[in-house]
């Protein structure tokens, strides 16, 4: 892993998406900001009209942050095309020691993003981070709070930066609402009711 004060690499700079033919066929193609971005505005199309308790901003929002999780060492030493551009060869053998999936690491990252954010409890802000963790299909634990601490063993500048991007993203599609009650922020109970349970996701 890198030294933990410092990155070799700026937000701007990581690779999310890379050529799949072609000339250019595996070299980086979209940032990690710009695929966030572009993932926001889809699902802000795709929402259009349709009615939900919880605030259309905030599913955006969630939406978008998805894949902040791209940016940490693991997923970035996936492309020697990107690593060759930026000088980083000799990182490689080091960022491959960590988590490498990137839906993972941005799962345990909206956990906390999502607690100081909306000042959520941990059980409610791991539900909602499990629900952008699963974008691949399957979550990978069940909503239980901590679960991937493996995923910040050295890990603080990226994660900084994961939650630079995050911020960003509701600046730029639009700040994620934030009721008082926050009652929308809470799961169904099989009697109706609405409460904080402790259900697991999958």
């Amino acid at each position: 892993m890198v030294p933990p004060t410092t990155l070799p690499v700026s937000l701007t700079g990581c690779w999310a998406k890379t050529w799949p033919t072609g000339p250019m066929a595996g070299k980086p193609a979209l940032t990690v900001r710009d695929h966030c971005l572009n993932v926001g505005a889809v699902a802000e199309v795709i929402l259009g009209p349709h009615r939900s308790m919880v605030p259309p901003s905030f599913l955006v929002w969630l939406a978008a942050c998805h894949d902040i999780g791209k940016i940490s060492p693991g997923f970035q030493s996936k492309c020697d095309a990107w690593l060759r551009l930026k000088g980083l060869n000799h990182l490689a053998q080091i960022w491959q020691t960590a988590e490498g999936d990137h839906s993972k690491v941005s799962q345990f990252s909206l956990q906390h993003i999502l607690r100081d954010r909306f000042a959520l409890t941990e059980e409610t802000a791991a539900l909602w981070a499990a629900v952008a963790g699963m974008h691949h299909g399957t979550p990978h634990y069940g909503g239980q709070w901590g679960n991937g601490e493996s995923c910040a063993a050295g890990d603080a500048p990226w994660d900084k930066m994961r939650a630079t991007l995050a911020d960003g993203l509701g600046g730029w599609l639009g700040e994620p609402r934030h009721r008082q009650s926050r009652t929308w922020m809470t799961f169904p109970r099989s009697d109706g009711r609405r409460d904080l349970l402790p259900l697991r996701i999958g």
